[in-house]
């Protein structure tokens, strides 16, 4: 698909169109409150019958009998807990747009109807439209979820702008959403019981987690590498701006009359700075690369304990 697309120029925002009178924490608070709103509706498809209970029999009779409905519910409040989560664990924004916005809109949407998709499936839980819907909504709302992060990440409206992380988040979102898709096709083809696999999600979503922690802790003893490290130097703006800033205090200390030297000599006292810069990384590294084994060492102990 080329850059010039439709699709491309619909999801592409042009530079200063980030001023929408609203801010990314005010934009958070209103989905926080109509997340609360979807997750308290839940419990009110679950109405007490008409007649009183006049026994403590008549009672625990009633829970038995709404047994699968209170799951149904349950699992619905699991869901809305992971879309609740992603929002504030992936979409960490620093600015938005007209086109995000809507897209927030038209997710929330699908949100506020999770309770009563959920509310069908109770009442009727023979029919197959009502699992259909069911399946449907849950699944809309999951790639809306990917699809406003992949925009936000693309369009630069996310706080965090590392590569990294948003290969992890795609990854993360992307994998839950055929995780969903394929429950929402064993209950329809196969049993409305296999909507209880929806359990699963929190489950995957902790090991994803916990995963990705223990690759991070294994990189912070790789990165010590020389070249692995000036690689990575490379690909970041951060540490290259810092490294330039240790060049231009080296100058400024030991060269004072730097503006007066000519190109060749501004050249030589530059390497002269890479090269005293050097050795303080091989001391850094020596240090940084002990430290982190050690920790690594220890965390593995405690781990086995």
């Amino acid at each position: 698909m080329s850059n010039n697309s439709i699709w491309n120029k619909l999801l592409s925002s042009k530079k200063g169109s980030y001023d929408v009178g609203i801010s990314p924490d005010r934009l958070m608070a209103f989905n926080d409150a109509i997340f609360a709103i979807a997750i308290t509706l839940l419990i009110l498809t679950i109405a007490l019958p008409d007649a009183s209970f006049e026994k403590s029999r008549g009672v625990l009779n009633f829970l038995f009998a709404s047994a699968r409905y209170m799951v149904t519910v349950l699992i619905s409040f699991i869901i809305l807990g992971e879309y609740w989560i992603q929002q504030h664990h992936f979409i960490k924004l620093e600015k938005i747009d007209i086109k995000f916005l809507w897209m927030n809109i038209f997710y929330l949407l699908f949100i506020m109807f999770i309770p009563f998709s959920t509310s069908l499936m109770c009442k009727y839980d023979h029919l197959k439209i009502s699992e259909v819907i069911f399946g449907f909504v849950i699944t809309v709302s999951s790639l809306l979820s990917l699809l406003m992060y992949w925009y936000a990440s693309k369009n630069d409206l996310l706080e965090v702008k590392n590569k990294v992380e948003n290969r992890y988040a795609i990854k993360s979102l992307s994998f839950l959403i055929i995780i969903t898709i394929i429950i929402n096709l064993l209950v329809y083809f196969v049993s409305p019981l296999a909507l209880v696999l929806f359990i699963l999600i929190p489950i995957i979503s902790v090991f994803l987690e916990y995963k990705r922690n223990k690759e991070m802790d294994d990189k912070k003893i790789e990165i010590y590498d020389k070249s692995s490290l000036l690689t990575n130097i490379k690909k970041d703006r951060i540490i290259e701006f810092m490294l330039t800033s240790k060049i231009e205090e080296y100058i400024n200390e030991n060269y004072p009359n730097y503006d007066e030297l000519d190109e060749e000599e501004k050249v030589n006292v530059k390497l002269e700075a890479l090269e005293d810069l050097e050795v303080q990384l091989d001391i850094f590294i020596d240090m940084g690369k002990k430290e982190v084994i050690k920790n690594a060492k220890k965390k593995k102990i405690m781990d086995s304990n």
